[in-house]
This record gives structure tokens, sequence and C-alpha cells, in this order.
């Protein structure tokens, strides 16, 4: 058969399924969707038949029991494409302590209408353990067998699907008939985090798929979570990647989650594959999707994309700037297409690392520094099993005080990347000598510029997953202002300090370095006092008696160099007002 006729065929057989189930009357009452929210906390789904109201009763752990009212909001015929109004149920649980075990109750006019338990995840510990799979909305046999083999993992804390859940439209009745109850069992103990497909928008423009998500208030289809040691980053690669990326507002949105993410294990879900030979190939939203978002994965060096839309299994190489790289120097994409739609030839790709037309889901478990990622068909038989230990990463190292690449010997300094040690210091070196690292986490590494530093520095930074290294430019002098408390207030006359760094070899043998601070008009001297802070100095001065209200910027200036500012709001008493 033909790849056009392959894809006539699909259309057709989903057809099929769809005019089979074209029923008008109401469904019966679903089993309750677990949600976990960003920011902490958890919502619970469900979807009634019969209008009234709902109590909702819940137990932390053997805490006392909680009641409240949930809220309910309409789901109209347009939505559903029912004949009638069903009510949408909307419990959320905020501020939940984590690693906990959560019961509830819900009644509904009164009556008993279901129960669950479920546990909330754990801060970033060390490990986790959680399935994946898409394009799976098909309601043929094998999607019924696909969920029926995850639902045996049962040591999985979440599942991530990339995208075509209901087949063909991403109606309110495909996405409940072919996504909803298929996982029922597992949605009600875990949460399912999804991105949008192609078919979620063939429905008045992924409005079924945006009220099921997390619940109405929700404005974007793109969102993050953390769970437990994963960032987990759900990104839409339909519509919203299409406008120009100087107005694009999920491409910022993007970078910025990439950018500032504490998290060592950082996971990136979007539908369209970057890198594909099978039947998309040439779908220009692929396209965009390797130009607009891989590229922002490559830069931050994400460990694992998750795509679908192709219906097989492939796994890339690990990619660094659309190149093949070394093992734990790049991004490895996975294509988890095989949930249960008809399957599509599968063709190797330039960056393949193994692939295969076969229908799947994947299971990941993190332990500490490693994720191991297999593959599984149908009948729980291992197809591909992967490791990926992602080296350090660099970024830049800046000054501790203003995060400026303004450095001195003896600066403190930042080191920034992703993939160092959280939990304890990584090795460091500056010039092949060993430095004691200060403070240290998943994406940094707080440490001293050697004051025998020269004009350039080679920091190397080692973990158990490999090396990284990079150069930094040292100045004589790199004078830094650490930010004062925001909530000082100062009187005119009164006194206080600031803490500086990059005072340089001026300050090196412990001696004060000749300084002042500007403000108010006004240039104080000022005598840097050592504190027990590697390469951090304190800095007394007495606010201008003649300083006016509000706002006063504050620069330090040690030599001919300036730092950048700071401010402290100057505020007159009422006696000094009299």
């Amino acid at each position: 058969m033909t790849h056009h006729g392959r894809r006539l065929f699909f259309k057709a057989l989903l057809a099929g399924v769809a005019g089979a189930r074209l029923l008008r009357s109401a469904p019966a009452p679903s089993t309750a969707r677990l949600q976990f929210l960003p920011g902490g906390g958890a919502s619970l789904l469900w979807v009634l038949t019969e209008p009234g109201s709902g109590l909702l009763s819940w137990q932390a752990g053997d805490g006392e029991w909680a009641q409240f009212e949930i809220g309910v909001r309409p789901l109209p015929p347009q939505v559903t494409g029912l004949d009638s109004e069903l009510e949408l149920l909307i419990a959320r649980l905020p501020d939940l302590p984590p690693e906990a075990n959560i019961q509830y109750r819900l009644e509904w006019n009164g009556a008993p209408a279901g129960s669950g338990t479920f546990r909330t995840p754990g801060p970033h510990g060390p490990t986790a353990t959680f399935l994946a799979l898409g394009d799976s909305g098909s309601q043929l046999p094998v999607q019924f067998a696909i969920a029926a083999a995850m639902e045996q993992e049962t040591d999985a804390d979440f599942v991530l699907h990339v995208g075509d859940m209901g087949y063909p439209a991403g109606s309110f009745t495909d996405l409940r008939e072919a996504y909803l109850k298929p996982y029922a069992a597992q949605m009600a103990r875990i949460p399912f985090y999804s991105c949008p497909g192609n078919h979620e928008y063939y429905t008045d423009v992924l409005r079924p798929y945006m009220k099921l998500r997390l619940g109405p208030e929700d404005q974007w289809s793109y969102y993050s979570v953390q769970h437990g040691p994963v960032h987990i980053i759900s990104v839409d690669s339909n519509d919203p990647v299409l406008p120009d990326p100087e107005v694009n507002r999920m491409l910022p949105w993007l970078e910025q989650q990439l950018r500032d993410s504490t998290s060592f294990w950082r996971v990136v879900l979007f539908h369209h594959p970057a890198y594909t030979a099978g039947l998309h190939r040439d779908d220009p939203f692929v396209a965009i999707a390797r130009e607009r978002l891989a590229s922002l994965c490559e830069r931050y060096a994400v460990p694992l994309v998750l795509n679908g839309h192709e219906h097989f299994y492939q796994r890339t190489c690990p990619v660094k700037d659309g190149q093949s790289a070394k093992d734990g120097a790049g991004t490895t994409y996975i294509i988890t297409g095989g949930g249960g739609a008809p399957l599509y030839p599968f063709y190797v790709h330039p960056l393949t690392a193994y692939g295969a037309s076969a229908f799947e889901y994947l299971k990941v478990h993190i332990d500490g520094l490693r994720m191991v990622v297999k593959a599984y068909d149908q009948n729980r038989v291992e197809l591909d099993s992967v490791e990926i230990a992602p080296a350090p990463a660099l970024r830049d190292v800046v000054n501790a005080a203003d995060q400026r690449p303004a450095l001195a010997p003896g600066s403190l300094a930042v080191l920034r990347g992703f993939h160092l040690l959280p939990g304890r210091p990584v090795r460091l070196r500056c010039d092949g000598q060993p430095q004691d690292v200060i403070d240290s986490s998943a994406v940094t590494a707080q440490f001293q510029i050697p004051y025998t530093a020269s004009s350039v520095v080679r920091i190397q930074v080692e973990t158990p997953n490999g090396l990284a290294e990079m150069e930094a430019a040292i100045a004589p002098l790199a004078p830094a202002l650490f930010p004062p408390d925001p909530n000082l207030v100062l009187a005119p006359g009164a006194s206080s300090s600031l803490l500086a760094t990059g005072l340089g070899v001026m300050a090196g043998d412990r001696h004060a370095a000749p300084a002042a601070l500007a403000m108010a008009c006004s240039l104080l001297p000022v005598i840097p006092q050592p504190t027990a802070l590697p390469g951090v100095f304190r800095l007394d001065y007495t606010m201008p008696v003649d300083a006016p209200e509000g706002s006063v910027e504050i620069r330090l200036n040690a030599g001919e160099e300036w730092s950048g500012p700071v401010f402290v709001t100057v505020a007159i008493s009422p006696a000094q007002s009299a």
C-alpha cells in the first residue's frame, strides 16, 4: 500500500470508529481525574450528568478531614456535541504537603459519588518514574491493550501524553471516549500531563481540550509543572509557533522556562517531531518545531524531548545544534507515536539511534544523575532501552553580587549552567587548581576566583556524568554591591552597611582597599572590612543628612571602576521633620 493509500485507509478507519460512536445521549458519570498544579496543590475533575451541588472531603495522611464545596462549570451542548448539558466538577486542593497520602470522598446532591487515594509528589528528590505515549485516541483494540499494559506499571508517578488523544477531531466526545475512559483507572490515582496534537485543534480551535486539561481558568495551551525532580514543560507545536518569533508569546515563555529552571531533569513535550524521516517529514509544522523549539531545547541542554505525530517509535542519538553530539552532551528526541492509532512505516533519519513501526509506550526511571528510558509494546515486551546521563553544560560565570560578568581576583563568583550536582558540590578547578565550592545546586556553583588569577581563567567542572570547561575574563578590579534588604528604610544621617565583592588584588592580603560610595550627590570614602564569606567585604556608611526622601541610588567606586547600582529607601522621621 502506498503512503497516500495508508493515510486514506487510516482516515476511513477513524471515520468508521467515529461514526459508530455518534451517540447523542449523555454518557455515564466519569471517575475522578487527578492533576497536580503548578505551584503546589492538586485538582480533581469529574464530568457528571446530573445538575446539583457537591461536597469534597479529604484527608492528608493521618490529619483531620477537611471539607469544601466543589466548583461547578457547565459543559453546554455546543462544547460537548451532546443533546444535554453536562457538569464539570473541579475540586482544587491548595498547599498540599509533599509526599503525603491523600484520601478523598465526593458527595453529589447528598449521595456518595466516588472516592479514591493519591500521593503527592516530593520536592527535588532523587528518583521518579513516569510513562509516556502519544497518538493513542483511536479506540481500536490495540489502544486498550496499551492502556492495560500501562495500568500494570504501578510504580509510575505520572504519565505524559504527546497529543492526538481523541480522533478524528478532538471533540469532547472524542476526548472522553478515547482519552478519559481508557486511562480512567490510572487518571484517578496519578496525573496525566499532556500537550495538544493537531487533531485537538480540529474542534473549535482546541476548546474541548482546554476545558478538560486543568480546568476552564487556564488561558494558554502551554504550561509547566514541577513533579518531584522533573520539570515538565508542555509546549504547543500547533498555532502558537506560527506567529513571527518577534511577537510570539510562547517562545519567550519557553526560553524563560528553560533558562530559569532549577531542576537537574527537564523534560519537554510537544506533538510535532523535530527530526523525522516518516510520512510527516515535509510537514511545515515539523520544520517549525525544528527551527524554533528544538533550537531552544538544544541551546539550553534539555536532556529529553518527547514528540508524537508519527505513528511509530523513534529515538535519536544525542543532538546538539542539529548535529550528532557525544553522549551526555546533547538532547535525545523520542517519538512515542505508537499509542494506538494505525501505524505508519518507519524510515531511518540520519540522527536515528533506533526506531520501529510498532505500538508502544515509554517507561522512564530517574535515579539521581541518570535516566533510563525503555519502550514497551502492548504485551510489555521491551523494544528499546537507553540510559541518559547528562554531562554538565556551562552557560556563564558572574559575580555573586549583581550577577554581572564582571570578575576580579578574589571575587565571589557564581558558575551557571545545567546538570551540576544537586545536593552536593561539584568538583571545580580554576587553571587546574582545585577550588572550594561554597554553595551549589543543579544549576549553580558558588566559588571564589583565586587571587592569583590572570586576565583569563579556565574553569573546569566535573560530575560523575562528565567534564565541562569554559574561560572567563578577569579584570584587576570589578566592584559589585550585593542588594540591601528590600525592607530597609533609612533616615538621613542614619548608619548602615553594604556588602561588596570584586575588590581584586587590592584586598588580596586582607587589608582594606581604597573605595568610596556615591550616593545622594555625595562621594563618601569607605574602608572595606573582610567578612567570613570569602571575597566579600562589609562597607559601613552614613546616609548624608541632605539625602532626599525616596529611593536613593548607591554605587561603589574602587580605583577607576564603578559597580552597578543598588537602591536604599530614605524616609524622614517625624522627629526630623519637626
